[in-house]
C-alpha cells in the first residue's frame, strides 16, 4: 500500500471514500487483485496529466499565431484556432479571454460562426504562397521535386481559402 501511495498519492483517499460509499467493497489492490478487479481508483484520473498539456499547446499555438501577425507566410487564424480548441480543453478562462479578444476574437468567431475567411485575408495568403513559391523556385535552388511537392500543397490551401465565403450569408 506505500508503494502505491507514492506512485499515485489520490488512492488512499479514493480507497478510503470507495469503502465508505460501498460498503464490503475491496479497500486493498491486494484483494481486488484476488478477484481481478483492477479499476479506476488504481490510476490517476484521466485528465490529470491531460489538461496540463493542452493548456501549454495552447500558448504554443497562440504564440505561433502572434508571430504570423508580422511574419509573412506564417497563418494567424489556422493558430489561433488550435489555440482556441486547446484551452477548450484545458482552461475555460482562456478560451473566454482569445474568443473575445479585441485583436485576435473577430477573425475566430466569423470563422466559428459562418466559416468565412475575409477577403484582405485571402489575398494576403495568396499573395504570400505566391512569393514564396517564386523564392523557392527562382532563388533558393532547392530540388526540383521538393518544388513540386510545395507547389500542391500550395494549391491545395488556395483551393481550400478560394472555396471559403468572404461575407456572412445575409
Amino acid at each position: 500500500m506505500l508503494a502505491g501511495s507514492l506512485i499515485w498519492p489520490r488512492e488512499t483517499n479514493e480507497h478510503a471514500q470507495r469503502a465508505r460509499f460501498h460498503p464490503g467493497a475491496p479497500t486493498s489492490c491486494w484483494s481486488r487483485a484476488a478477484k481481478g478487479s483492477f479499476g479506476a481508483f488504481d490510476r490517476p484520473a484521466k485528465g490529470v496529466y491531460l489538461k496540463p498539456l493542452l493548456f501549454l499547446l495552447g500558448w504554443l499555438f497562440f504564440g505561433l499565431g502572434a508571430v504570423g501577425v508580422v511574419v509573412p507566410g506564417l497563418p494567424t487564424t489556422p493558430f489561433m484556432l488550435l489555440a482556441l480548441w486547446a484551452f477548450s480543453r484545458s482552461s475555460k478562462r482562456f478560451h473566454g479571454w482569445l474568443y473575445s479578444h479585441s485583436f485576435f476574437g473577430p477573425p475566430i468567431q466569423a470563422w466559428e460562426r459562418h466559416r468565412i475567411i475575409s477577403l484582405p485575408v485571402k489575398v494576403f495568403a495568396l499573395l504570400a504562397m505566391a512569393g514564396a513559391l517564386a523564392y523557392m523556385v527562382f532563388g533558393a535552388g532547392v530540388p526540383t521535386w521538393v518544388s513540386v511537392v510545395t507547389a500542391s500543397i500550395m494549391a491545395y490551401g488556395a483551393y481550400f481559402i478560394l472555396g471559403k465565403p468572404s461575407r456572412p450569408p445575409y
